[in-house]
């Protein structure tokens, strides 16, 4: 290995699928990839030039949207995904790859789904649903019309987390409306689910539970300055949301406390091209509406993008995008104590040191709640 490459990890590619390994990349100048809670992540490999005309043999067969790329940390598989781009540059050759959430962004809906009432479901039931009836119909459609192509590979790695109190969904979305991925993203916007991809599993949960809780983090665990702030003007007693044509629903009151302080949200239809939303399903996102906005909301940002000491306890088997991470610490007079999740993991590696920074959030803080 040239001393002008990384040491901490190793590339390799792969026919679709994951399977079939044809050849390990060599001597590469940098490494980075990502974890996401609710996209789809990303990764990134560069050769020097001269290490290119090294592999020319093996690189020139590299092909996007066929073939995959997939990244070891030492001996942990850490991230794979179809290749999606190739650069060539005269110093250069980059490879860019996206998650296996890829796939079903290629692959379009062409069932309707229907959960108007009384048909409701659970969310991760409709998610499932979609993903498997969709992506099995096209490796059907594949196979039929060329054998030999290998499957996509991901049916058998999906991981539905599901307990009794998840949320449903009245959701009814027309056959040819979208594709699988901007279904399910969707449905995480404001259906009340998560996702994320950690290798080659998507893994899809309820808002509102964790992937996993890791020990309790502190100011030492970060290399950015974590500040804590009260936001009042995002205080909210009693949620209402409307349809604009004086239908309605709503969840809390009058707090003991606060008093009545209230949001007023117009619906979001859940039910494309169908009919309004009904005032079960407007008080259903007016519940939604209030979570953690009362008591007043504290949050203690760790700024995005924050360094973690990646020699710390925290492996990167803990550091998957919808794990809970209790933060506590003292600023000036107080001590703060917050429940935080993961929203995303970036780790870079060259020649001269790796970098691993998070994203996170509010545990308890819906995902549109802006700071003012």
């Amino acid at each position: 290995m040239a001393l002008d490459c990384v040491s901490k990890h190793t590339a390799l590619i792969y026919d679709r699928g994951g399977i079939t390994r044809m050849f390990q990349v060599n001597d590469i100048a940098q490494v980075r990839y990502d974890r996401r809670r609710d996209d789809i992540s990303e990764a990134n490999i560069r050769i020097a030039a001269r290490f290119c005309y090294e592999q020319e043999q093996n690189l020139a067969q590299v092909a996007p949207e066929r073939h995959e790329l997939v990244l070891y940390r030492g001996r942990e598989r850490v991230w794979e995904g179809p290749i999606t781009r190739l650069t060539y540059t005269s110093s250069a050759l980059e490879i860019n790859a996206k998650d296996v959430m890829h796939y079903p962004r290629g692959t379009a809906m062409e069932d309707a789904y229907d959960n108007a009432h009384p048909n409701t479901a659970y969310a991760i039931d409709r998610a499932k649903l979609i993903l498997e009836t969709e992506m099995a119909r096209k490796e059907a459609a594949e196979q039929l019309s060329y054998p030999d192509l290998p499957s996509y590979n991901i049916l058998d790695h999906v991981v539905y987390h599901q307990t009794p109190s998840d949320a449903r969904t009245a959701r009814v979305t027309p056959a040819m409306y979208r594709t699988v991925w901007e279904e399910i993203d969707d449905m995480a916007a404001k259906g009340g689910i998560d996702y994320t991809v950690l290798g080659r599993a998507i893994h899809i949960w309820d808002t509102s539970k964790p992937l996993g809780t890791t020990r309790v983090l502190t100011q030492a665990d970060f290399y950015s300055e974590l500040a804590a702030s009260f936001y009042g003007m995002d205080l909210a007693t009693r949620a209402i949301v409307t349809d604009g044509e004086g239908n309605w629903g709503e969840a809390g009151g009058i707090d003991p406390y606060y008093g009545l302080v209230e949001n007023l949200e117009t619906a979001y239809d859940e039910t494309e091209g169908a009919d309004p939303p009904t005032s079960a399903e407007m008080a259903s996102q007016a519940a939604r509406n209030l979570v953690g906005r009362n008591p007043v909301p504290l949050v203690l940002r760790v700024p995005d993008n924050s360094g973690i000491n990646p020699n710390g306890t925290l492996s990167m088997s803990d550091l998957v995008p919808g794990t809970f991470m209790p933060i506590r610490m003292r600023i000036l007079i107080r001590d703060f104590n917050q429940m935080q999740k993961l929203d995303k993991v970036s780790v870079v590696e060259d020649a001269k040191k790796e970098t691993i920074s998070v994203t996170l959030s509010p545990a308890t803080q819906p995902d549109e709640l802006a700071e003012p």
